[in-house]
């Protein structure tokens, strides 16, 4: 399965919880039609950011065995020092044991 298809299918699964907002996180750049560089999001960021019980949880999707990158590794520790959560996830499952302990933690 690729990244994008596993992102879908953790987004649906995560998005259909009670009390969860989810939405997808992009980063990255592009060239507008002047040919110019546009870069966009926070480099480092989670593929999915979520909020539930009013804790941020960032979920970054891999493929199995793919490894977090130093600038995602940066934001994960960054994230947990201001006291949120950033998992690296490769399926619904893992990502569904996330976000149900991030609300356990939460009081919710």
């Amino acid at each position: 399965m690729r990244e994008q298809d596993r992102q879908r299918q953790i987004l649906a699964t995560v998005g259909s919880l009670p009390g969860v907002l989810a939405w997808r996180n992009q980063s990255g750049a592009l060239r507008n039609a002047r040919g110019q560089l546009v870069r966009f999001g926070a480099p480092g960021s989670p593929d999915i950011i979520v909020i539930v019980g009013g804790r941020f949880v960032g979920l970054e999707v891999k493929q199995p065995g793919k490894p977090l990158s130093a600038r995602q590794h940066r934001w994960q520790a960054a994230c947990r020092a201001a006291g949120g959560v950033y998992e690296r996830v490769e399926d619904a499952e893992q990502a569904l044991a996330v976000v149900r302990r991030a609300a356990r933690e939460a009081g919710k």
